[in-house]
């Protein structure tokens, strides 16, 4: 059922997921078992143009999925 949420969400173009706690956004096309996207609150679902907002507004690519915009 969870992998069924993250194609339907990839298939109408939401392609990141931001954890709002941590400011990390995920991609969800390379998660790894290490984002544990599962157990995070608030989860906001990002589209490619979204996510670079989020970028440059703090946010921090995920070490694990979205290394290419990884900063720390």
């Amino acid at each position: 059922m969870k992998k069924l949420k993250i194609f339907l969400r990839k298939l109408i173009g939401q392609k990141y997921v931001a954890n709002p706690h941590t400011l990390e956004i995920h991609k969800l096309k390379t998660l790894h078992h290490n984002c544990h996207i599962e157990y995070i609150q608030n989860k906001i679902y990002l589209t490619n143009a979204g996510h670079i907002d989020y970028l440059y507004n703090g946010y921090n690519g995920c070490r694990w999925c979205n290394q290419a915009e990884d900063l720390d």
